[in-house]
């Protein structure tokens, strides 16, 4: 019995010894990183947040598709300003050439069709675009350039507004 339970003990010290290591692993394999902490000013380190993307796309899909996108928006805090208007102007330019059908695309999402939900695929630092895939469906790939404004990650780009052609 004293040999059983030494036998288990040792078993139970190892699997909890490894189990760091393991989880450290996952980590450095992820090839996902969701903030990025950068430098500005007098040495003051901000973030900016690659799950507001996830957050924008997917509030867009279960709050903002249904409803008139130039409302919802005007009415976003997780968008720029910048991005906000581009998005207007071009939907407006739209009714105005064609009043019935419009751009006759979902501008946001650049398409016609989409998934019920986005996940984060991947961050790139160098262009500050998150790239986001449709859960269950990686057939729905979207870039969403991001921008930090007065320390606040914001949308700055999405859909067919402000995404860089490279």
């Amino acid at each position: 019995m004293k040999i059983l339970i030494t036998f288990l003990s040792i078993i139970l010290i190892s699997s909890c010894t490894n189990k760091p290591n393991s989880s450290k692993q996952k980590t450095e394999e992820s090839p996902t990183e969701t903030t990025e902490t950068i430098e500005t000013g007098a040495s003051a380190l901000v973030t900016i947040d690659s799950t507001i993307a996830v957050l924008f796309i997917n509030s867009y899909i279960n709050d903002g598709g249904y409803v008139d996108r130039v409302e919802w928006i005007n009415n976003s805090t997780l968008a720029s300003d910048n991005y906000k208007t581009a998005l207007t102007k071009l939907i407006n330019d739209a009714l105005k050439s064609d009043p019935e059908y419009g751009l006759g695309y979902d501008p946001i999402l650049d398409a016609q069709d989409f998934p019920d939900a986005y996940q984060l695929l991947e961050y790139n630092r160098a262009t500050r675009t998150a790239t986001v895939v449709g859960v269950g469906n990686d057939n729905f790939k979207q870039t969403i350039l991001l921008k930090l404004i007065d320390g606040i990650t914001m949308v700055d780009g999405c859909g067919s507004v402000n995404i860089p052609t490279k």
